[in-house]
C-alpha cells in the first residue's frame, strides 16, 4: 500500500504529537539519553557511594582490610585447628603431635570469650565449655561484635558492651538462654576484664628479654613488612 506525500506526512504528524503527549514535549531520542544516562548513573552509584563510605571510614575500617588478607601461598596450612565445623574437639578425636586433646584435661581456670554475632563459633556453641570441661572455674564473657571486630575490642572504642560470669565446678548448669536473660549488660570493653583476670593469676612483672641474639639479629620492628604487604 503506497501512500500519497501529504498523508504521511499527516500520519507522521499523528506520530509525533502521540509520543509528544507522552514524554511531554521532549523529542524522544532525548527522553532515551536521558533514559540511559539516568540508568548508567544508577547502575554506577553503588560503586560510588561504596568508595565515598570506604574514604570516610579507612580508620573505621582497618580491622576488615587486614581480615581480607590471606597467605600468599595457597597450599600453606590452616593456622586454627580445628577448622570451623570440625566436631573433633567436642568428640574429642582431634590429635595433636599424636597425642588426644580433651577439654576434660583441663583442670586450671579458664577465662572463655565469645561474641554476640559470631559467624565461624557462635557463642552458644563456645557456651558448652560448661558442660566438656572440668576445669575448677570457668569465666565466660560475652561481648558485643562479631567474630574479629568483637575480639579487636580496645578501650577507646565506643559503643562496646559485654556481659560476664564465673561459674564453679560444683555449680549447677545454666543453659545459655537463661544466662543470656539473667546477666546485666555492661559498657565498655571486654580487655579491662580480661586484664584483671590475669593479674589475679601472673607473677610479679619480669624485665622483658633481649630480642634476637649475635646468630639471628632482629631484622625490624613488629609487625615486620611482611604482613604489610599487597
Amino acid at each position: 500500500m503506497f501512500y500519497e506525500n501529504s498523508q504521511h506526512q499527516d500520519i507522521d504528524r499523528l506520530v509525533r504529537a502521540s509520543l509528544a503527549g507522552l514524554t511531554m514535549g521532549i523529542s524522544p531520542s532525548s527522553v532515551m539519553l536521558t533514559y540511559l544516562d539516568w540508568l548508567s548513573s544508577l547502575a554506577l552509584s553503588p560503586g560510588t557511594q561504596a568508595h565515598l563510605l570506604q574514604k570516610a571510614l579507612k580508620k573505621q575500617l582497618r580491622l576488615l582490610s587486614w581480615a581480607s588478607h590471606s597467605a600468599f601461598d595457597r597450599n600453606a596450612p590452616p593456622c586454627i585447628i580445628p577448622l570451623p565445623q570440625d566436631r573433633r574437639f567436642r568428640d574429642p578425636s582431634l590429635r595433636v603431635d599424636d597425642h588426644p586433646v580433651a577439654l576434660s584435661d583441663i583442670q586450671v581456670p579458664i577465662f572463655c570469650v565469645g561474641t554476640e554475632w559470631d559467624h565461624v563459633a557462635p557463642w552458644r556453641s563456645t557456651y558448652r565449655l560448661h558442660l566438656l570441661s572440668d576445669a575448677p572455674e570457668i569465666t565466660f564473657l560475652l561481648t558485643s561484635g562479631g567474630h574479629n571486630a568483637g575480639i579487636i575490642s580496645p578501650p577507646e572504642h565506643p559503643h562496646r558492651h559485654y556481659r560476664i560470669t564465673v561459674a564453679h565446678e560444683k555449680d549447677s548448669y545454666i543453659d545459655p538462654d537463661t544466662w543470656l536473660e539473667s546477666t546485666t549488660i555492661q559498657p565498655g570493653s571486654w580487655w579491662e576484664e580480661w586484664q584483671i583476670w590475669l593479674e589475679k593469676r601472673s607473677g610479679p612483672l619480669v624485665r622483658k628479654p633481649t630480642l634476637g641474639s649475635n646468630d639471628y639479629p632482629p631484622l625490624e620492628d613488629a609487625p615486620g613488612s611482611y604482613v604489610k604487604q599487597p
